[in-house]
């Protein structure tokens, strides 16, 4: 099951939750839990989605999707139906107000963001190429087998202290991703 965390929880950065090397490298730790600054799961205007939550996805396992028998969009080699996804990345060039192309190491998409900015304007300086963001979107397989990915929520995860955001998603996507058993 893919680890998901529902709108408005907090997640502490506790000292002891991290391997011993990691907790060497991070230097003193707050004594107070810190909330994170990732975007959490139910991003769109209207509330908290329990019922569809983002899965944490590397972008190449976006390339492997199709339709299931019941007509649904499935995505992953484990061909899992998803309307959402949590992905990071480093945003490499933006396309106006509405288009940013996002690369994770794995592939680059193009991420439509005119619907975030214009509820959120304050998001357009983390929408900067070099910047490196965390995203929950949506998507949307059409019927000529096109895929648009719509940003619900952005984060940057390139200020101080955030050194390791970009290892650590290398982590969280494989503990969180559905293997088999």
């Amino acid at each position: 099951q893919a680890a998901v965390r529902p709108l408005g929880a907090k997640c502490p950065l506790q000292p002891g939750a991290l391997p011993h090397m990691a907790q060497a490298t991070l230097g003193p730790q707050p004594t107070h839990p810190v909330p994170s600054r990732r975007p959490q799961t139910g991003g769109m205007p209207g509330g908290c989605n329990e019922h569809n939550p983002a899965m944490k996805l590397f972008l190449a396992e976006l390339r492997q999707r199709g339709v299931d028998q019941h007509g649904h969009a499935v995505f992953t080699n484990f061909r899992l139906r998803l309307q959402r996804a949590w992905i990071q990345g480093h945003i490499v060039c933006r396309d106006g107000d509405d288009i940013v192309d996002v690369d994770d190491g794995t592939d680059v998409v193009s991420l439509d963001v005119g619907a975030l900015l214009q509820r959120n304007p304050e998001t357009n300086g983390t929408l900067q190429a070099g910047r490196y963001v965390s995203c929950i979107c949506s998507l949307e397989l059409h019927a000529e087998g096109l895929l648009d990915l719509r940003a619900e929520s952005i984060c940057a995860l390139d200020g101080p202290g955030e050194a390791l955001a970009e290892p650590f998603w290398w982590l969280e996507v494989a503990s969180a991703f559905p293997w088999p058993k």
